[in-house]
């Protein structure tokens, strides 16, 4: 048998020796690795090597907590949520361990290379901690608040104009509560509350088609003034008083008041109407006195009708001299509305004079109601004539006849009285054989009378100059 050299011998040290090391890593790998990654595993781009499946685990959800939500908000502000303020919890669902199942720790010689793994690091939330974080955003604290304001209609220095809208930053926080809950699911990276629609918007803008035409419309109707001309006064319905008629409706719209435009007519005929009231006279005797309240003459504005003239006029822009709607006339419309024209006649003076333009027509003696039997003829005021009838027969009288019949205060009228002798026309006839309150005449001035006298004239008749309204009818006073 051949004898083994000392280099032999030392040889077959050394390579028992590097066998028995290999085996000794060999094992030592084996038995570290039975329940730790190989080295250079990477999970999720962490490395993982060396480390068991609860501290990848561990890993993982360090990972999830890291998660940042970036929102983006109005005016260039950022705010960011975490996942360890949301309360993330790593959903394990098997990856990690199906990894680490598949490696076989007795070939971990094998995969000293490394292997990266992707897995998907599925999370657990609460809602009620969603709540809470996104609650605790500055965009929701009250002082950082600015409302939305719509666009507003606003009456500055005369004319009406469009205060543009308040954009605010006010936020629908349903919306907002829902975009962020979606995308921490999603694990995005970022929101944009502008993008997503999240901001309360102002309901009208100063672009709004509706807001401009009622601007244009209410300044139009400012450009309006109309006047009323009573020759001795005048009443001008211009940009202030348009103003002051122009309120809400209710609706949010601003618009002509119409209730607000008829006070304003109302005004105006309670100052100028003289229908029924007391008139001031210039007697045939150069004496002025005061005819009292009572008759039928005079103007009375037509309040409704002149309301809704004006009201179109106005919404029209127009610019105009023009006339009230009347449910009476005179013939003057100054405030002395009998004028020159008119009958004027002095009961104790039995007495009639006619004036036409400022001319005395006739002037005649006449014979007025029967005093004695409480025909008196009403006097002390001014009344309108009714009426002009000729060749009349009176109805409780048929052998009684006149050329002309001019009613001037329901049966008392103006009429000739053929059928009375010329020389009974005295000052005392009346108060025993007088009219049944008639105002009778001859046939001559009566003519006169009814030539020039029209329906709506004025007849004044007053008991006297220093007795204005003498003894009234007991009687109900019958025509002829």
């Amino acid at each position: 048998m051949k004898k083994i050299s000392k280099n032999g011998i030392v040889v077959i040290i050394i390579v028992l020796a590097a066998i028995a090391g290999v085996a000794t890593v060999y094992f030592i790998g084996k038995n570290n690795y039975k329940d730790k990654f190989f080295p250079g595993t990477t999970i999720n781009g962490w490395d993982c090597s060396g480390e068991t499946v609860e501290e990848v685990k561990a890993n993982l959800q360090d990972e999830v907590e890291q998660y940042t939500l970036t929102i983006v908000e109005r005016g260039g502000n950022v705010e960011e949520i975490t996942g360890k303020e949301l309360g993330l919890v790593y959903e394990d669902n098997g990856e990690v361990d199906a990894i680490f199942e598949s490696q076989n720790s007795s070939l971990w010689f094998m995969n000293l290379g490394g292997n990266d793994y992707t897995v998907e690091t599925a999370f657990q939330f609460e809602n009620l901690n969603l709540s809470k974080t996104v609650n605790k955003l500055d965009c929701f604290k009250e002082e950082n608040v600015v409302e939305p304001q719509d666009a507003v209609i606003s009456y500055q220095d005369g004319a009406y104009v469009i205060i543009p809208e308040t954009e605010g930053n006010k936020l629908n926080k349903d919306m907002v509560y829902e975009a962020v809950k979606t995308a921490v699911k999603q694990s995005e990276e970022s929101i944009n509350l502008e993008e997503i629609g999240a901001y309360i918007q102002p309901t009208k803008r100063s672009t709004d088609e509706s807001l401009n035409n009622q601007v244009n419309q209410l300044n139009l109707m400012l450009s309006a003034s109309l006047t009323y001309d009573f020759v001795d006064s005048k009443w001008v319905c211009d940009r202030e008083v348009i103003y002051s008629c122009i309120q809400d409706d209710g609706t949010g719209t601003l618009n002509l008041n119409r209730d607000a435009l008829y006070q304003w007519v109302a005004d105006m005929a309670y100052e100028t109407d003289t229908f029924g009231l007391k008139h001031k006279f210039m007697t045939s005797y150069g004496v002025e006195i005061e005819l009292e309240a009572g008759g039928d003459y005079g103007w009375c504005i037509d309040k409704d009708a002149t309301t809704d003239a004006l009201y179109q006029y106005i919404t029209a822009g127009q610019n105009a001299v023009i006339q009230p709607e009347y449910l009476y006339t005179a013939l003057d419309r100054s405030s002395n509305d009998i004028g020159d024209t008119y009958v004027e006649v002095c009961i104790e003076d039995q007495t009639l004079w006619c004036y036409y333009d400022g001319e005395l027509i006739t002037t005649t003696p006449v014979i007025t109601g029967n005093e004695s039997l409480g025909y008196n003829t009403p006097s002390g005021s001014v009344w309108a004539i009714d009426g002009k009838k000729d060749d009349w027969t009176f109805t409780h009288f048929p052998d009684s006849h006149s050329d002309f019949w001019m009613p001037f205060n329901g049966e008392c009228g103006l009429h000739d009285a053929t059928w009375r002798p010329i020389e009974t026309y005295t000052k005392t006839e009346f108060k025993t054989n007088g009219s049944h309150g008639c105002v009778n005449m001859p046939y001559e001035p009566m003519k006169k009378i009814y030539e020039y006298m029209e329906i709506g004239y004025p007849v004044v008749v007053y008991y006297s100059v220093d007795q204005v309204a003498g003894p009234g009818p007991t009687q109900e006073l019958i025509a002829g």
